[in-house]
């Protein structure tokens, strides 16, 4: 009875709640959270305060605002590199106009600094949310805003970068922000917005790659014209040694740096498995296996990606947002270095999909299975993955014949990229009704039946691939 008599109590008093203030109270502990998590991420010991990435960050704008060369300690060290030498990961290796945008911040004392730029990297977070939320068309309010924020810095990849104070989350965020000024008719800004991007992480550049492909030229074009520029134009007054410099570095994270052990990308896995290296004991040494794998899961991956990225401009709706959601997971895999915490890119995907969520009748059919497998998603990158890679990555230096397979399961964040790459493909397939295999089946068979046509000089059978191909895009279109 007195079981009873509490519910409903619960009840009446759940009743008053009116609906704003449930959204209040919602906002009240959304932004509860969120300072807990900001404090526990800047209140760290003066150690790991200048062993963190800003600290480089930091020191390279305090070189670039007084003339010097910032990339001139790594450079050094990689002229001095002899393979198997265990690798540094402390030096600056981003473009100087990176550095350039962080000189405002050395007006202030270096540990002033590191605490603005996390409260900056907590509204970049929220900023970017609210960008792919508005490039849909939607109206959101900004309950669902802050609690999408909320969930995004509980996730361990967003604490350790702000714990770091890495750069991930602003690059996420102009990302975004260059889409959303796409949406609301500014393709120039949102061009260079996305050069910003580009020049930090060159690896975004596939990203204007698929614009091209979605023929939004204006948008592509402006970051294709400013990319140079900014990559350029600090090297006017640091000089050529410097421009040098970057180049170098750029090589040597894209080759010989690929075996790092945090580096989660197939390519350094292969690297790990087939060649000399400080961070495992190759299973056997084939460099040649690593640039032929790395090749063939690029192909399989792009195909992938293509076979479910429509050539059509962009909309504003939910659609354009899960293709270039689709478009960054496929990024980093395809991508030569993919660390943990560069994980943090795949909120823009998880908002799109959230967002479609939304829209639909996810509690039955199909689209109960996206969202049980993006909860499923969310829990395992919360559990501390890491110690797996604890457990595996002393077993890798062994010589034992099962080396190969300890160098596979100590990549946990891999196998989680590669799931979350397959949900994403299958939620678009839910959209859009297209297999992906059934396309890249389709685009097999026009280009052979393009080929006999060109080898037997028959136009019909080239006016067949034609058809063949369009007939597949109209379909989708439909």
């Amino acid at each position: 009875m007195n079981m009873l008599t509490q519910a409903a109590k619960m009840r009446t008093w759940s009743e008053r709640l009116s609906p704003r203030m449930w959204r209040l109270l919602a906002c009240c502990v959304c932004l509860a959270v969120l300072a807990v998590v900001l404090y526990r991420a800047l209140h760290i010991t003066d150690y790991f305060l200048r062993h963190s990435d800003f600290y480089s960050y930091y020191q390279a704008a305090l070189d670039v605002r007084h003339g010097a060369n910032p990339l001139a300690p790594v450079a050094g060290w990689i002229h001095g590199y002899q393979a198997p030498q265990r690798f540094v990961a402390s030096y600056f290796v981003y473009a100087p106009f990176f550095a350039l945008l962080l000189v405002p911040f050395t007006v202030l004392p270096f540990s002033a600094a590191f605490v603005l730029w996390g409260l900056c990297n907590t509204a970049f977070l929220f900023g970017a949310i609210y960008a792919v939320q508005r490039s849909t068309g939607i109206r959101f309010t900004l309950v669902s805003t802050l609690v999408l924020t909320t969930i995004a810095a509980l996730l361990p990849p967003v604490r350790f970068e702000l714990t770091w104070g890495q750069a991930d989350i602003f690059l996420l965020f102009m990302l975004c922000a260059a889409i959303w000024a796409r949406q609301e008719g500014h393709p120039i800004l949102g061009g260079v917005l996305l050069a910003v991007a580009c020049v930090t992480k060159p690896q975004l550049l596939l990203v204007v790659v698929i614009l091209l492909w979605k023929r939004e030229l204006k948008f592509a074009g402006a970051a294709i014209v400013a990319f140079p520029v900014m990559l350029l134009a600090p090297f006017l007054w640091l000089g050529g040694q410097a421009l040098a410099d970057q180049f170098t570095v750029w090589q040597f994270w894209s080759n010989v740096y690929v075996p790092f052990i945090d580096n989660m990308a197939p390519k350094g896995v292969l690297a790990r498995l087939f060649t000399v290296n400080p961070s495992a004991h190759p299973f056997f040494v084939a460099p040649l296996l690593v640039t032929l794998g790395w090749l063939a899961i690029v192909a399989v991956v792009g195909l992938l990606t293509l076979a479910m990225v429509s050539s059509k401009p962009l909309r504003r709706d939910t659609l354009s947002m899960l293709e270039l959601g689709l478009v960054v997971s496929a990024m980093l895999l395809i991508s030569p270095l993919t660390e943990y915490i560069y994980l943090t890119l795949l909120v823009f995907s998880m908002v799109g999909v959230s967002i479609l969520l939304s829209q639909v009748k996810w509690r039955s059919g199909a689209y109960r299975r996206v969202a049980i497998a993006l909860f499923v998603f969310t829990v395992v990158i919360c559990l501390p993955l890491q110690r797996i890679e604890y457990f595996f990555w002393p077993r890798m230096y062994t010589s034992s014949p099962l080396s190969a397979l300890y160098i596979l399961l100590g990549a946990p964040y891999l196998w989680v990229l590669v799931a979350y790459f397959v949900l994403h493909l299958y939620t678009l397939r839910l959209v859009t009704g297209q297999s992906p295999v059934r396309v890249v089946r389709a685009w097999g068979g026009s280009l052979a039946v393009l080929y006999r046509g060109i080898a037997q000089h028959d136009p019909r059978s080239r006016a067949t691939a034609v058809v063949t191909s369009s007939g597949r895009q109209d379909a989708r279109d439909i």
